[in-house]
């Protein structure tokens, strides 16, 4: 896959877009931006790393972390 992007980066045209417009509505709606963000790229490298089978955390554990991103109140 990487390798793909490497010899065609083009192919990350409509992903480059989807982040901007995440990036707008988040700086539109954010009570906390940076907190946003923070949570916002966490959760993308925690799947992207387990689309890419990459990531060793058991399926328990993911989910326990994509729980504590949502969570407010311990933002």
């Amino acid at each position: 896959m990487l390798a793909a992007l490497g010899e065609s980066p083009a192919l990350l045209d409509d992903l480059k877009a989807l982040d901007t417009a995440k990036m707008e509505t988040l700086q539109a709606e954010a009570r906390d931006l940076e907190l946003s963000l923070l949570r916002y790229f966490a959760a993308s490298g925690i799947a992207f790393s387990t689309l890419l089978g990459l990531s060793a955390a058991p399926d328990a554990l993911r989910e326990r972390l994509f729980d504590r991103l949502l969570d407010e109140e311990k933002g």
